[in-house]
């Protein structure tokens, strides 16, 4: 067997590992928004977004 094929994480690993990649993305997306919404001056949006991302690293 192939050794490269032996150090693959099992599935619920690599579930996990795609889970939290998914979820940084998702946060990420959100800080380019919050600071879209700054640069607009939509501070009412900014916050909104700002405790979202409050919400999920909680």
């Amino acid at each position: 067997m192939d050794e490269a094929s032996d150090n693959l994480p099992p599935d619920s690993e690599t579930d996990r590992q795609t889970a939290q990649l998914e979820g940084i993305e998702r946060d990420l997306d959100t800080v380019d928004a919050a600071l879209a919404a700054l640069d607009s001056d939509d501070l009412e949006r900014a916050e909104a977004l700002a405790a979202e991302l409050e919400e999920s690293a909680g």
